[in-house]
């Protein structure tokens, strides 16, 4: 019998108006941060890659080049992270279970993303906790879709949810 579909939506639409750069496109390691974040959860091997990019599809889609990756467009990207989210969810197709991986994130490795993956049979929720605090990537079932669907977009992406 085959396990859980588990697929990954990557968080790349922001704005990073925190820091005053698109940091998702500053070089890492030979590429950029979204392209080392990208290959990571690649390499967990999930069913599927969706990346959601916003005002910013051109350069996400360039640094993403010869990936095989699912781009979904966010056109209410301003929103919030939440409007991003939904829009993966939308795409998303028949799964188990999701990831919502941030495109910001080049340090997790993939046999993290991969040993989350393996745990998800046992949760609707799954997200590792460093120091007692909720972390990233998290892992929905999609029996919660509907509910994900429902919520008003802000910036506070599933954080209703845990």
């Amino acid at each position: 019998m085959a396990g859980p579909v588990v697929k990954a939506i990557v968080l790349a639409a922001g704005r990073s108006s925190r820091m005053g750069a698109e940091k998702l496109f500053l070089p890492w390691r030979g590429g950029s941060v979204l392209r080392a974040t990208v290959s990571n959860v690649l390499g967990a091997e999930f069913n599927e890659v969706l990346v959601v990019s916003g005002g910013n599809a051109g350069q996400v889609t360039a640094a993403l080049e010869g990936l095989p990756v699912r781009m979904v467009e966010n056109p209410r990207f301003a929103v919030g992270m939440h409007s991003s989210i939904r829009a993966g969810v939308k795409a998303l197709g028949a799964c188990d279970f999701f990831a919502v991986c941030l495109g910001d994130q080049p340090t997790i490795p993939a046999p993290l993303y991969a040993q989350l993956g393996r745990e998800v049979g046992e949760e609707s929720l799954l997200a590792p906790a460093i120091s007692g605090k909720r972390g990233n990537p998290v892992f929905i079932s999609s029996a919660l879709i509907p509910e994900i669907l429902a919520h008003e977009d802000d910036d506070r992406g599933c954080a209703y949810l845990f």
